[in-house]
């Protein structure tokens, strides 16, 4: 699916149109620091910035983030400001932001569009000094995405270059079953990639369990996607155990109770890994396919699933998902059915940020706190409670990450109640806080920004 950036001067490449600002202000280039691009919008001391406006609809949920770099050490507040019809309407909850002399890192809020809406804008303020912003992204997500505009590859600008709303066409890798294999399961149809097929019939059953699947990658887009799977160095690949270029041998398994519970027998396989992010899966798994059954539970018996997925016929670098929807019919022989879910990251978002009676606004307030002291204490307080029994902290500290290294940043942070966890981590990523993942055996690790892996994605 294709995202669009609604904001119509996302990154001040031509000028400063649709920018205000409530003291001086100037468009700067030349910056360095910032994930993506060298021109921003400088404002002094106490001068409130309100990015371009972007189009809405009243219902939606959306997400608003930017790039700022100040020349102070503290805070600074974001919110979202909603009109009808150029005409101001109401403003979002304000966010506080912890910021470092020097250093680019971003703000973001996500919220729904209130009715009547027609239009907003991201809202930075509170600065006690210099503030240069950029990298604007508007965009219909409750998840806080990487940025792109009009520039980026793959990308176009939907009017005027520079100044207007982009579109970024969808980069996922789709693992696509070889022919001869579709032939082998499915007894006819399409593999994808406008293949036709058609099996023998005495294929159209093979034997549950025998052999393995193996697995070509088809590009949907960029060739360096290729290499986020299997090129040298890449996240994927250092799992896996992969040389550069290496082919995949895919195998899909279903955890049990007791172990491991084959499940080869799909006609496609989607993986989207996102670094630090849930990501997505989609399976695609025919109902005579070896326990299909097992799978359907999610419907029959409302259970979420957890599925492991092998990269190189071995267990080995395994990556671990979770699968929450299901759709299919179930009266049809040939059916096949579709599942989807997520990383394990997934479970972060099933806790919350619990009232804090010593406050008097009920918020969790942290203090100087690393990425380490913030999220061991956040699980240890929902484990107390019963929730995320099954996520181990075990492997950091509020000292050192989860590879042994002495966590270089602090930050202070107050958490709304009701803040799942899931968004705790992802603003802590956000700051350049730490990087992270729940491993396959429900470990949650957290690593000093890099310390995941060299990041070949996009």
């Amino acid at each position: 699916m294709a995202r669009i950036n609604l904001c119509v001067n996302p990154s001040l490449k031509n000028n400063t149109t649709d920018w205000y600002a409530g003291a001086a202000f100037t468009r700067v280039t030349g910056q360095t620091g910032f994930p993506n691009r060298t021109t921003g919008y400088q404002v002094s001391t106490n001068g409130d910035i309100a990015a371009p406006q972007g189009a809405v609809t009243a219902g939606q949920v959306y997400s608003f983030q930017a790039q700022i770099k100040p020349n102070y050490t503290g805070t600074v507040q974001a919110q979202i400001n909603w009109y009808a019809n150029n005409s101001y309407l109401s403003s979002s909850a304000e966010q506080v932001f912890a910021v470092t002399n020097g250093t680019a890192s971003k703000v973001w809020i996500t919220a729904t569009a209130p009715a009547g809406a027609t239009s907003a804008l991201l809202n930075i303020g509170d600065n006690a000094s210099t503030v240069v912003a950029t990298e604007v992204l508007y965009e219909q997500s409750g998840t806080v995405n990487g940025y792109f505009d009009g520039d980026t590859t793959g990308a176009t600008w939907n009017g005027t270059n520079g100044n207007s709303a982009s579109t970024l066409t969808a980069t996922d890798v789709t693992l696509t079953a070889r022919p001869s294999l579709a032939q082998a399961l499915t007894g006819s149809g399409s593999a994808g990639s406008g293949v036709t097929l058609t099996a023998r019939p005495a294929l159209a059953r093979a034997a549950p369990g025998r052999g393995k699947i193996q697995i070509d990658v088809v590009l949907s887009a960029r060739p360096s996607l290729a290499q986020a799977l299997t090129g040298r160095g890449s996240v994927l690949a250092e799992k896996a155990g992969l040389p550069a270029g290496g082919t995949l041998d895919v195998t899909m398994w279903i955890v049990g109770p007791a172990g491991l519970i084959p499940a080869r027998h799909f006609t496609s396989l989607k993986l989207s890994p996102i670094r630090n992010e849930l990501g997505g899966i989609a399976v695609s798994y025919p109902v005579y396919g070896e326990n299909f059954d097992r799978l359907a539970a999610i419907v029959e018996d409302d259970v979420d699933i957890e599925v492991e997925v092998w990269l190189q016929g071995r267990a080995a670098g395994a990556l671990r998902w979770i699968l929450l929807e299901a759709a299919g019919d179930e009266v049809a022989e040939q059916a096949v059915w579709t599942f989807a879910g997520h990383s394990l990251l997934y479970y972060l978002s099933e806790a919350v940020v619990f009232p804090n009676p010593a406050d008097p606004k009920q918020e969790t307030r942290f203090a100087a706190a690393t990425a380490g002291a913030v999220m061991g204490y956040l699980v240890g307080q929902a484990r107390g409670r019963g929730t995320l029994t099954n996520i181990s902290t075990s492997t950091f500290s509020g000292v050192k990450d989860s590879r042994g290294a002495t966590w270089s940043r602090a930050t202070s942070l107050t958490l709304a109640p009701g803040t799942n966890y899931l968004q705790v981590l992802k603003r802590l990523v956000d700051q350049g806080m730490c990087e992270a993942e729940v491993t396959a055996d429900h470990e949650l690790r957290l690593y000093e920004p890099g310390g995941l892996g060299e990041d070949l994605t996009l």
